[in-house]
């Protein structure tokens, strides 16, 4: 699996020290979404959250699967909600499907919750589609207007097709393809053809712009959440993992790292295209008739 993972959270206290009153003043939205966790498991998430709100952060976006915390947790972190405050329930199916990913979810604990949170900050239930749950989503649509969510988002992942079974069976949670994201169904189309001509791919990132920032549970600044899992490629870029950690280097300090800079410079060199932005943020150049080159230098052709 790479790396090992450590269960690890970021302090308040550090918190405290980086996102400072004058800076909260300036940020417009501030996601708590856990990559590879949840944001409720934070043993402090309500006093950061309190913190937040005191200091008159923009828009908070909580995004969780809504098990294992108690009435109490869900009753005080409604209390500092705001209208304009947006609040995600990852449910991926009803009551006898959500568990299959959701591993370890309570339905009846993620109801409750729900009927908590409901008239404190915008509602909504976001629906990742896998093949056991994908009949169901006229009937999860109903039940999320009878239980007063505001939006429903349905979800098309790019992460399947990676698994294939040794009797050579396609990925068992994959769902019928007017289900799945772009890139998968990109990558399902692709007819390998011999060769090794590079064909140049532009490549849009959608951090460029510098509205989007991540900060990792162990302290990690980068300007997108794709680039933490190539964290050890850093290096390749000038940068430093030490500075761009707040437990480091405070996290004002990090904004201003030139250095930063050279992810973007790197982006713009054909030849050296980083493999994770080329597949989450490139765009096809239909000039070239729909080839596209990957790093590893193969090319590919789309089926039409």
């Amino acid at each position: 699996m790479g790396q090992t993972l450590v269960k690890t959270e970021l302090p308040l206290e550090l918190l405290k020290r980086n996102f400072t009153a004058t800076l909260c003043k300036r940020i417009k939205e501030l996601d708590f979404s856990g990559s590879l966790g949840d944001p409720i498991y934070h043993s402090e998430f309500l006093q950061i959250i309190r913190y937040f709100v005191k200091n008159n952060i923009g828009l908070i976006n909580i995004e969780t699967n809504g098990t294992g915390r108690p009435k109490k947790f869900w009753k005080e972190l409604a209390s500092m909600l705001r209208p304009d405050d947006c609040f995600y329930f990852s449910i991926d199916g009803l009551e006898d499907t959500n568990h299959i990913y959701r591993k370890g979810a309570k339905w009846d604990q993620i109801m409750e919750a729900v009927s908590i949170i409901k008239g404190h900050a915008s509602l909504w239930w976001k629906f990742i589609v896998f093949k056991h749950n994908q009949h169901q989503i006229e009937e999860a649509k109903k039940r999320a207007t009878e239980l007063g969510f505001t939006n429903f988002q349905i979800v098309k992942s790019n992460l399947f097709g990676k698994l294939v079974l040794r009797d050579g069976e396609s990925d068992p949670l994959m769902p019928d393809l007017k289900y799945v994201g772009e890139r998968v169904k990109k990558s399902l189309q692709k007819q390998k053809i011999k060769g090794n001509k590079t064909i140049i791919k532009s490549i849009t990132p959608s951090c460029k712009n510098g509205h989007r920032h991540f900060l990792s549970a162990d302290g990690l600044y980068l300007p997108c959440c794709w680039l933490n899992v190539k964290r050890n490629d850093l290096h390749r870029l000038g940068l430093a993992i030490e500075d761009l950690n707040i437990y480091q280097n405070n996290l004002e300090n990090i904004l201003k790292n030139k250095n930063l800079h050279n992810i973007f410079k790197y982006m713009k060199r054909p030849d050296s295209l980083n493999d994770l932005c080329t597949h989450y943020c490139a765009s096809i150049d239909e000039t070239k008739e729909n080839q596209v080159t990957f790093h590893s230098k193969t090319k590919y052709r789309l089926k039409d």
